[in-house]
């Protein structure tokens, strides 16, 4: 992978939230902080599909180590042998952290499996706390249905998404003269990513227009979101951002 100064962004939208750290010093605080907050992380095996859950339980500043808790589901013997690569993803108190790591050893501890990994060289690390928007990658047909108390109904794609909202795409303007903010869509039935339909209520917060391609974006807030659809759509994001996690491990290979 490419090593960028610390300080520096990468360059997509999304990722310009991030700040690439390469000062081991910092990166230690980091690790640490990961392990005194039990935070879970999403593990992604190079050549691997599928994601997997785990935990730091050790950082080894000495043997320039950590300590990782067995992976779940249960992967395949072959998958974690020494020397494969790996993407950790996790957060504190809702701030994001993703790195690139290696296995060094695989052994049991008390009849459990436990992982010897690398330290990373470097890790990105969100700026500050952000109400993360997901994006949804144009291979991702996820189709959006607005409806209004006074009849209105619109379709339109999912661009983005986040826990606290959505942004949808529509391809015509002719609907532009009908929306404003604090517009309140009683229905909002959405296809999430990963998960399948769940119909909320959302509030219109800003509207963008694109007169050469004849778009129009339109970013709405969920409204008192019961907690099955908080869960379902916290795991929709999750599932977005491995996708994205994944595009970016091929970029970086």
């Amino acid at each position: 992978m490419t090593q960028q100064p610390e300080n520096s962004t990468t360059d997509t939208a999304s990722d310009s939230q991030y700040q690439l750290i390469s000062d081991r010093r910092r990166i230690f605080q980091i690790l640490d902080e990961l392990t005194r907050e039990k935070a879970l992380l999403t593990a992604i095996f190079d050549g691997n599909e599928n994601a997997f859950t785990t935990a730091i339980l050790d950082v080894d500043e000495n043997k320039n180590a950590m300590l990782l808790d067995e992976f779940l589901p249960s992967p395949r013997q072959n998958d974690v042998i020494p020397g494969v690569g790996l993407w950790l993803l996790g957060q504190v108190r809702g701030i994001k952290t993703a790195f690139k790591t290696r296995v060094i050893s695989v052994g049991k501890e008390n009849g459990l499996p436990i992982y010897r990994l690398e330290i990373p060289a470097a890790i990105r690390h969100q700026q500050r706390r952000y109400s993360y928007r997901a994006p949804v990658a144009l291979s991702i047909r996820s189709q959006v249905r607005l409806k209004h108390d006074d009849g209105l109904a619109l379709t339109g794609q999912l661009r983005d998404l986040s826990i606290g909202g959505l942004s949808v795409m529509l391809k015509k303007l002719r609907e532009l003269e009908t929306l404003s903010p604090n517009l309140l869509f009683t229905e909002c039935d959405l296809e999430l990513p990963g998960e399948g339909h769940v119909t909320v209520q959302a509030e219109i917060r800003h509207l963008h227009t694109d007169p050469a391609h004849k778009t129009l974006q339109i970013g709405l807030a969920f409204q008192d979101l019961p907690p099955r659809e908080q869960r379902l759509v916290q795991r929709s994001v999750s599932f977005l951002e491995r996708e994205q996690l994944r595009k970016q491990i091929k970029k970086d290979d």
